[in-house]
């Protein structure tokens, strides 16, 4: 049960909660009520509630000086706050303080308390089931990090998260997200992430293995599965295995939007054999650059050696087709290049290191050419460039992204070939991209190319059948999308790199661009 504190020093508001709101039901304790914030402070220092109801005008210590003075010795404390003040300032506090939710007493309804404090348990809920989750992450880290210098120790101290090498064996399985960048965008956290897998685990493993138990271990983009074998000996134990991750993968596909590749490691008779085939495990991560997605495969897949070929030597061939196909603008032709050079990467398997720098390169590089030729700058930058190949797990995931980037490149020329050759009208255009961080103005930009701004304006919709504004604004909206997507600015700040007046007006111009508001846009699946 969660422990709730009620203070007011208005008797009857204290008798009337204690009475109309069904505790027991919301799996809540009522642990006291007092009239003042000292006498709820002294009894809190005994027994810390997970919930605080009070009132802020109260004698000796009133009740924003209350939750400060809690929330420094529980920083996850829920507080609700009930008052006749009205007032701005009070409501300000209140959300510094991070309250939950501040109600007036005149407009106090039981119900809607009742509901208030179900959301919040839920929210209790949440918190508790990821900081155990947590807990065991830290345990078996330390148990397959550090060093077994006393086995009988260890054994003891995984018997805790339900290890038991009395009565089972286990089998590791490394679970890898893939494009785990792209996964966790979508998750407030690395932790949610972490939790909404183990749940889907968990539910599947539930129902397909009697007294069975499934341990999970954390470790940033990985989790480690052990599974018990007795359960599995009326059957061939890997082939049993296969079937129950082939579900495990397809529920986290149907579920969370996203697949993995599961690694099966080697069955283990004792402490000492599982830290060592757990280790082979993550160490066999990196060769998985080489599986396809969503694979489920046995560790010795991965049983290959690295080529000792320099991928680097076909670089100038590489670049110069790629850059001969996007001046050409021949599309077909381009994906047909990029699928014989990974095929080439896939057959040598050169390390993954290796490939993501030679990918990189090449793309910096076309990207200087073609700017050196005068087109149009691109829209990527090379900080973004490097933060998505950096990021690429697999060949696959590699492949969709050098694909992305050459494919924008190649856009670029084909706006510049079917757009403006009118010197203005060029000139002015990359004014407008070298400055979209100002307010730009028609009339400002045709007094500095020395032109009538009646005129200069339609010269400009006749050679890119683009208005002016029009042309402005999708040129914003396309940056901000970059940066939504590429950065942790705020809302309010990509309002002000790109020269609004106001964050209302960036929101509004959004919205009518893309149809959403940017925050749904930074946040969509």
């Amino acid at each position: 049960m969660y422990k709730v504190m009620l203070v007011d020093d208005d008797f009857p508001v204290l008798a009337y909660l204690k009475k109309v709101i069904p505790w027991e039901n919301l799996d809540m304790q009522l642990i006291g009520s007092y009239d003042n914030g000292q006498k709820a402070y002294d009894k809190a220092m005994v027994e810390m509630p997970d919930i605080l109801i009070t009132d802020i005008g109260m004698p000796v210590m009133n009740g924003l000086e209350l939750i400060n003075g809690l929330t420094a010795h529980k920083d996850n404390l829920r507080s609700v706050i009930l008052s006749c003040h009205d007032e701005f300032t009070f409501a300000m506090e209140a959300i510094k303080l991070n309250v939950v939710e501040y109600i007036l007493k005149e407009s106090l309804d039981p119900k809607v308390l009742t509901s208030l404090l179900s959301k919040i348990k839920q929210g209790l809920d949440e918190d508790k089931k990821i900081k155990q989750q947590l807990i065991k992450k830290e345990l078996i880290s330390s148990l397959t990090e550090n060093p077994i210098l006393n086995e009988a120790t260890w054994i003891e101290q995984a018997s805790h998260i339900g290890l038991d090498f009395h009565q089972n064996n286990y089998i590791p399985v490394l679970c890898c997200i893939n494009r785990h960048y792209v996964a966790q965008k979508r998750y407030s956290t690395q932790n949610l992430l972490s939790f909404s897998v183990q749940n889907v685990i968990d539910e599947i493993i539930e129902r397909q293995i009697e007294n069975g138990t499934l341990h999970l271990s954390y470790n940033g983009k990985e989790t480690v599965l052990l599974f018990p074998y007795q359960d599995f000996l009326k059957k061939n134990v890997y082939d049993t295995l296969h079937e129950l991750l082939h579900k495990v993968s397809e529920s986290l596909k149907n579920y969370l939007k996203f697949s993995v590749t599961l690694i099966i490691g080697t069955r283990s008779r004792d402490s000492l054999e599982l830290k060592a085939y757990i280790k082979q495990l993550l160490d066999s991560k990196e060769r998985s650059f080489y599986i396809q997605e969503g694979s489920i495969i046995n560790l010795e897949s991965l049983d290959f050696s690295y080529s000792n070929e320099d991928l680097f030597a076909k670089y100038v061939e590489a670049t110069q087709q790629f850059q001969d196909l996007i001046l050409k603008e021949n599309e077909m032709y381009l994906k047909v290049a990029l699928v014989q050079w990974i095929a080439t990467i896939q057959k040598e398997k050169y390390k993954p290191q290796v490939v993501r720098e030679w990918g990189l390169k090449i793309l910096l590089d076309l990207r200087v050419k073609i700017k050196s030729l005068q087109y149009f700058e691109t829209k990527f930058s090379e900080e973004v460039v490097h933060q998505n190949l950096l990021h690429t797990e697999t060949l696959e995931h590699f492949q969709d992204t050098m694909w992305n980037n050459l494919v924008e490149l190649l856009r670029v020329i084909s706006s510049f070939n079917s757009g403006s050759k009118r010197r203005e009208i060029i000139e002015a255009q990359r004014y407008i991209i070298d400055h979209l961080h100002e307010k730009i103005s028609l009339s400002d930009l045709a007094d500095q190319l020395h032109l009538n701004s009646t005129y200069f304006s339609r010269l400009f919709k006749k050679e890119t059948n683009e208005n002016f504004v029009d042309f402005v604004i999708r040129l914003k909206m396309e940056k901000a999308c970059e940066y939504l997507e590429h950065s942790h600015h705020s809302i309010e700040q990509i309002s002000d790199m790109l020269g609004f007046e106001s964050k209302s007006y960036f929101i509004r111009t959004f919205r009518k661009f893309k149809g959403m508001l940017p925050v749904e846009y930074k946040h969509r699946s």
